[in-house]
């Protein structure tokens, strides 16, 4: 009887385990093959945060409105590519990360700066612009501070949760910073008067200044280590299949000039529309 026993507990024991190791593959192949996951769902899930021109920001001359730029752009040719539709999820910057961890999303593409902090959650493309931050001010005071030590007296103000808040932390450490959600909520507090200066992506600064002239980019120029910035797209950790295929295609549009392209279109678009 006892003998019977123990091999009815062996057998149970067994078939545990290989449940156990059925279900650990199975979420293994759920996070490494994404891309399986978006052609089975007809849809390429998108976060970005719009506001953010040229990358992206709202046409306020379509009906309904839609979130256009160079990352939409890009986007819509990766779907076009993958052959399924174009889902995009407009959201704060400061929940796009979250909302790629917790599988919400295929993919976050919004101008982010990759960092090895945020390395740590999520998995990067290769850059598809190498950017540089700007201090952005008013018209005016482009001479006005020189070096860092006169930023310490300042109150600045910055994007949540970006690596522009962390520079102006690190590097400027003003008297005070205000971090908000959004660009345009940034530039109307300087504008107002309420800040002295803010720090963003150069190709953002330009488009900015393009169509308000109440605002200009400090001489003064960050150190190497806080100016230059990769741009990249960030995929669930561990999503090879889907991080593979938006590899290929970054390589392809930065080769055939259409980040070049789109750069310049979208400048012109927003300028135009006033975003």
């Amino acid at each position: 009887m006892k003998k019977t026993m123990v091999k009815k507990m062996a057998t149970l024991t067994v078939l545990g385990l290989t449940a156990f190791g059925l279900v650990a593959c199975g979420n293994s192949k759920k996070s490494s093959d994404g891309l399986t996951k978006v052609k089975d769902a007809g849809k390429l899930t998108v976060a970005t945060a719009s506001g953010y021109a040229p990358y992206e920001f709202i046409d306020m001359k379509t009906d309904p409105k839609k979130i256009i730029g160079v990352d939409m752009a890009f986007s819509q040719k990766l779907a076009d590519k993958l052959g399924v539709k174009l889902d995009v999820k407009d959201m704060q910057f400061s929940s796009i990360l979250g909302s790629v961890t917790g599988g919400k999303v295929d993919m976050a593409i919004a101008g982010m700066t990759e960092t090895e902090e945020r390395a740590k959650s999520v998995d990067f493309s290769d850059p598809y612009v190498v950017n540089e931050n700007v201090t952005v001010v008013r018209a005016g005071d482009e001479d006005k501070w020189t070096k860092q030590s006169d930023f310490e007296s300042l109150k600045m103000v910055v994007q949540k949760a970006t690596t522009q808040e962390a520079v102006v932390k690190d590097y400027y450490k003003p008297k005070q910073m205000v971090s908000l959600d959004t660009v345009p909520e940034m530039m109307m507090n300087l504008k107002e008067n309420k800040v002295d200066a803010t720090v963003i992506e150069a190709s953002v600064a330009k488009s900015i200044i393009a169509k308000d002239s109440s605002f200009a980019i400090a001489k003064y120029e960050l150190p190497k280590k806080y100016r230059y910035v990769n741009t990249a797209i960030a995929v669930e950790k561990g999503n090879k299949t889907l991080l593979a295929e938006i590899n290929k295609m970054v390589k392809e549009c930065k080769d055939n000039g259409d980040f070049d392209k789109w750069f310049e279109k979208y400048d012109k678009i927003a300028a135009e529309s006033g975003n």
